[in-house]
């Protein structure tokens, strides 16, 4: 197999975006990431993963996927940056590969690429990665949804049903309505625009 200039310039680029992650899960925390690994921390030390609190008060604001993900990285590696943010960090990670296969399906090969690395790249997603939130996690669930449910629409077949709504499930977890509102209107417009409407008020939905 033949590596190109292209394929190394691909490469360079993935590397240096994935370096300045890596770099992102030590740096210390501020704001709303603060209070999250507070919550996580709190939550290990009590054993009780059910109940959100932070200093004895009860946590109702945002749902427990991501308190989870923190939490695990905290009991296995303690309490530090890096066990914080590992495993929402991982979990986020794996939206790249979603959009991807997503633009994938929809274009081509080489427009998954292209997603994946604008993505992966763009402001935004550099603040989810060093300076983690709920919002890390969110874009995992509402990107597994709509390659999935895009799936179903084309091929029909049930588990891929099932995958988009496990998508829309994490969504939730993660940051509660608007993780189900997200891919909602996006099948609900693709819909509408391709004027296919059986399709769009059968029961399944």
């Amino acid at each position: 197999m033949r590596i190109t200039t292209k394929d190394i310039l691909w490469i360079c680029g993935i590397l240096l975006v994935i370096f300045a992650w890596i770099c992102g899960l030590f740096i210390d925390l501020t704001g709303d990431s603060g209070l999250y690994a507070a919550i996580s921390r709190q939550m290990v030390e009590s054993g009780d993963w059910i109940n959100l609190q932070i200093n004895g008060r009860p946590y109702l604001q945002k749902p427990h996927l991501f308190f989870w993900l923190a939490g695990a990285g905290i009991s296995i590696l303690g309490n530090t940056n890096l066990a914080f943010k590992l495993f929402p960090f991982l979990f986020g990670v794996s939206s790249l590969f979603f959009t991807y296969r997503y633009a994938k399906y929809l274009f081509s090969e080489n427009a998954g690429r292209i997603a994946a690395l604008v993505a992966g790249t763009s402001q935004m997603f550099f603040l989810y990665f060093l300076d983690i939130h709920t919002d890390t996690v969110l874009q995992t669930g509402v990107i597994l949804a709509l390659w999935q449910l895009s799936l179903h629409i084309g091929n029909g077949k049930l588990l891929n049903l099932i995958l988009g709504f496990i998508g829309v499930g994490l969504a939730m977890l993660s940051k509660g309505p608007i993780g189900a509102a997200l891919p909602f209107f996006t099948v609900f417009l693709y819909l509408l625009l391709r004027k296919e409407y059986k399709q769009l008020f059968h029961p399944k939905w």
